[in-house]
């Protein structure tokens, strides 16, 4: 009897570190998103005209996994990721409309 109760606790706690692998892998692409478009924003206007393909090609790369990684947060949590998605998705159009003038 009680090496079933170990074995379900056990099993317990493995579940709950995955969960929290699965959860540090998805706050991690959000914040890759997050620090690029920061990073852009600092970028002196010559050097984002420049480059703009690029940084086009690597927003949408970032975006598209931080957006993926969404549904591993639990709700409240997700929200504030969302927030954080949605705060830099507005930053960047600014910086986008600044490098098409």
């Amino acid at each position: 009897m009680n090496k079933i109760v170990y074995a379900a606790i056990a099993t317990g706690i493995l579940m709950a570190s995955c969960q929290s692998k699965e959860e540090k892998s998805a706050q991690g692409a959000v914040d890759r998103y997050v620090i690029f478009v920061d990073s852009v924003n600092k970028a002196k206007y010559d050097k984002r005209k420049e480059r703009w393909d690029f940084i086009e090609a690597e927003h949408k790369r970032k975006r598209n996994d931080a957006e993926a990684a969404l549904p591993v947060f639990k709700a409240g949590k997700q929200e504030k990721q969302r927030k954080r998605i949605n705060d830099r998705d507005a930053k960047y159009e600014g910086i986008k409309v600044s490098v098409k003038e």
